[in-house]
């Protein structure tokens, strides 16, 4: 039997098969073009019409009400922001609420100032009505409290309680007590005038708190010679500045501009804070 022999078959020539893979590779890349074409083109009719779209939406013909660019932070006002101080009524507040505020003072003043007439001590009492709100000054010499002593005297106890039953009557504020003293140094008791004037301050809301005055929010405050109302060079003027303020703080902004009738009758702004060197004493 004859062997085959494999070294007569014809040979296959593989010097082309390269073409099939380049033939593939540019297929592909005419395709992966195509596509990039087709995503780069927009449609201009459709673009413009929602271009159009978006307009009409927000300025306002879609969606109603005024237009929606004029907030955009090319808008300009026409009216400056108000400028408000830390800590001040806001003045979106000075309308209907911070004109029955004022009203509800004037009242509780005219009231308070019947009451101390009354008792014959004008000279010793006063009210007014500040920029902080609704203050009554009560001079403690001889009325509240002993030289140098924060106990309120007993014969004291009627009138602060007839003050706290009518401010009771008005409407709901938080009450800020400020115990003031002069620029004497004082020895005793207390270290200084600091925990004098503080002291002052707390005995008054102890009595406070036995009137209908009871369910406000109460601050005691020790401002020792700090807020000066008069000359501390006199006997006189040291004997003013010796004082406790009750002041029902306002929560509304001022309503408006105090007239000359208004001055007159204790509407008046804050004394002015006195330059004087503080008394830590």
């Amino acid at each position: 039997m004859s062997s085959l022999r494999f070294d007569d078959e014809p040979e296959h020539n593989d010097s082309e098969r390269w073409l099939l893979t380049y033939a593939d590779m540019i297929t592909l890349l005419l395709a992966l073009f195509i596509v990039m074409f087709a995503m780069s083109t927009v449609n201009q009719t459709k673009f413009d019409a929602v271009q159009q779209s978006l307009h009409d939406a927000f300025s306002g013909r879609i969606l109603g009400g005024e237009s929606i660019a004029e907030t955009g932070a090319d808008a300009q006002s026409t009216q400056p922001r108000p400028e408000v101080a830390p800590g001040a009524p806001s003045t979106a507040a000075a309308g209907p609420a911070a004109q029955t505020e004022q009203t509800d003072f004037r009242k509780l003043k005219a009231q308070i100032d019947a009451m101390v007439s009354e008792r014959g001590l004008t000279s010793k009492v006063e009210t007014a009505i500040e920029k902080r709100g609704l203050a009554v000054r009560v001079l403690t010499d001889g009325l509240l409290f002993d030289s140098g002593a924060a106990d309120v005297k007993p014969a004291a106890g009627p009138l602060l309680r007839q003050i706290g039953a009518i401010l009771a009557r008005g409407q709901a504020h938080p009450v800020r007590v400020e115990g003031h003293t002069d620029n004497v140094p004082i020895a005793g008791r207390f270290p200084s005038n600091w925990e004098l004037a503080s002291a002052r301050a707390s005995g008054v809301v102890r009595v406070l708190l036995g009137t209908p005055l009871k369910s406000s929010p109460f601050e005691a405050v020790g401002r020792a010679a700090l807020d000066p109302i008069a000359a501390n060079a006199t006997d006189a003027g040291r004997s003013r500045n010796r004082r406790v303020e009750i002041v029902l703080p306002r929560q509304h902004a001022e309503p408006a501009p105090q007239t000359p009738g208004e001055l007159a009758a204790g509407i008046r702004p804050n004394h002015a804070p006195s330059t004087a060197r503080e008394a830590s004493r």
